[in-house]
C-alpha cells in the first residue's frame, strides 16, 4: 500500500489461529503473500501467476500453500486472496483519511466564511465613510487601498534584493583590491554603509574603472583609506576626468636647438666679415 507502508502484525493473534499449527513452510509462504498483497492494496489475484509470485516451487510449497486455502487462513473473494486483519486495517486507514479529509473541509469553510465576513466589515465602513465625504464638502476624501502581492511579484523582488547584495559585494571585492585590503578583513561599518549609498549610483562600475585608471597612472594625491575615498567618491571621479584633460593641455615645450659652432662667411659691401 503506497499510502501506509507498512502493517501491523499482533503475535498473540497471529499464533493462536490456524497458522500456528502450520509447518515452516507454510509460515513462510504465508509470510510472503502477506508482504505481497500489503503492496497490492490487500489483495492478491489467485491466477497461474500467484505460485510465481510466492516463489512456490517444490511439492512442499504447493501443499503448503493448499494447506493455507484449505484452512482459509488466506481467504478467497472472487478471484481475489486476501488476509482479513489486512483488510480490516486499511478499512481503518482509510476511515481515518475521510475523516480528516471531511475535517479540513470544515474547517477551510469556517475559514472562508470569517474571511468574507470581515470582508464585508470592511466594503461596508469604505461606504460609509464615502457616503460622509460627499455629504461633507470640506473634508477629505478617506480610500481603503487593498494591495496585495501575489506570490511571483515577493519572488521577483526577492531576486531582486539578491543582485543588489552581489552587485554590491562585487563593488566592495574591487575597491579592497585598490586599498591592498585582504579579502576576509571585516568592514566597518561606516564603509558599509556608505558602499551601499555608492553601489546605488547609476554605472558605478564605470565610474570606478575611472578612478582606479587614475588611482594605477602613478597620481600622488590619491586616498589612503576606504572610508575617506568613498565620502569623496564624486571628487575623485571629476579628478580622474579631469586628469586626462591636465595632461593633454600642457603647453608644448619648446624644442631649441644649440648653436652650430661653425663660422659663417658672407660678403657685404664688398667687404669680407666673419661672425663666429
Amino acid at each position: 500500500m503506497k499510502e501506509l507502508p507498512y502493517f501491523k502484525m499482533d503475535p498473540g493473534e497471529f499464533l493462536g489461529d490456524d497458522i500456528a499449527v502450520a509447518s515452516n513452510t507454510a509460515i513462510g509462504i504465508f509470510t510472503r503473500f502477506l508482504m505481497k498483497a500489503w503492496m497490492s492494496d490487500g489483495y492478491l489475484k489467485n491466477d497461474d501467476l500467484l505460485q510465481r509470485k510466492l516463489n512456490v516451487c517444490s511439492t512442499d510449497d504447493e501443499q503448503a500453500l493448499k494447506f493455507l486455502l484449505d484452512h482459509k487462513i488466506i481467504k478467497q473473494k472472487d478471484d481475489r486472496l486476501y488476509v482479513k486483519f489486512q483488510i480490516l486495517q486499511i478499512e481503518e486507514y482509510m476511515a481515518g483519511l475521510l475523516q480528516k479529509s471531511q475535517a479540513g473541509k470544515a474547517s477551510a469553510k469556517k475559514r472562508a466564511a470569517k474571511i468574507l465576513h470581515n470582508i464585508s466589515l470592511k466594503n461596508s465602513t469604505v461606504v460609509e465613510r464615502s457616503l460622509n465625504s460627499r455629504c461633507n464638502e470640506t473634508s477629505t476624501d478617506v480610500g481603503l487601498v487593498f494591495q496585495r502581492k501575489s506570490t511571483k511579484e515577493k519572488e521577483i523582488e526577492k531576486e531582486k534584493e539578491i543582485d543588489k547584495e552581489i552587485y554590491k559585494e562585487s563593488i566592495k571585492k574591487s575597491v579592497s583590491l585598490l586599498f591592498h585590503r585582504k579579502e576576509n578583513t571585516k568592514w566597518t561599518d561606516k564603509e558599509n554603509q556608505q558602499l551601499t549609498v555608492i553601489s546605488k549610483r547609476p554605472g558605478v562600475e564605470s565610474e570606478f574603472k575611472e578612478i582606479r585608471t587614475l588611482y594605477e597612472s602613478g597620481y600622488k594625491y590619491r586616498r589612503h583609506d576606504i572610508i575617506t575615498f568613498l565620502n569623496n567618491w564624486s571628487g575623485e571621479l571629476d579628478r580622474a576626468r579631469n586628469y586626462k584633460g591636465e595632461e593633454s593641455n600642457k603647453p608644448a615645450q619648446a624644442h631649441i636647438l644649440p648653436p652650430k659652432d661653425r663660422t659663417e662667411e658672407y660678403n657685404e659691401s664688398g667687404k669680407d666679415m666673419k661672425l663666429l
